[in-house]
């Protein structure tokens, strides 16, 4: 079953690369809803302290893995809304 959770993390991640990717190009996030950005944060990050205990509890990993890499690109993707934010 941990194919299954790696390919869901998968599939989050790319959808957060193409937005990263046009962030970066078009170097503006006016219409970008910052507290999506927050809410999404907080979220995988309540999922990665329940993949922590599922990796220490039953050492199942992909669930780990994948929500690490979406958190990575949550928190990257936090960064770029905010320096590209005007005003």
């Amino acid at each position: 079953m941990d194919w299954i959770q790696i390919l869901g993390g998968v599939i989050l991640s790319i959808g957060g690369l193409f937005q990263i990717e046009k962030i970066i190009r078009v170097k503006e996030t006016r219409d970008f809803s910052l507290i999506w950005v927050w809410l999404a944060l907080i979220g995988i990050l309540l999922m990665e302290v329940y993949a922590l205990y599922l990796y220490i509890d039953l050492s199942t990993w992909g669930f780990l893995v994948s929500n690490s890499v979406s958190l990575g690109l949550q928190i990257f993707l936090l960064v770029l809304v905010y320096k590209y934010k005007e005003g």
